[in-house]
């Protein structure tokens, strides 16, 4: 993962992924100011046939507004 205005990137290697397996991985801590960042995520895999979908990008925005809980009961209506 990179964002290339605050210079952040970090690496997760991956192995022994199988076919149509899935895994959630965690990157390094990334402390930033508020704001918006634009960051991409690539991959790079051995005998990869298709490397035109190998990387994504998304933008990701910091705001500076508490958290805020929410209570449900569930199939009652009440929140």
């Amino acid at each position: 993962m990179t964002e290339p205005t605050t210079g952040y990137t970090s690496t997760v290697e991956v192995v022994d992924l199988a076919v149509g397996e899935t895994l959630q991985v965690e990157f390094d801590t990334w402390t930033v100011d508020v704001g918006s960042y634009d960051i991409e995520i690539c991959t790079d895999l051995d005998g990869d046939q298709v490397p035109d979908d190998d990387c994504q990008a998304m933008t990701i925005v910091f705001a500076n507004q508490p958290r805020q809980k929410v209570i449900a009961e569930f199939f009652t209506g009440t929140w």
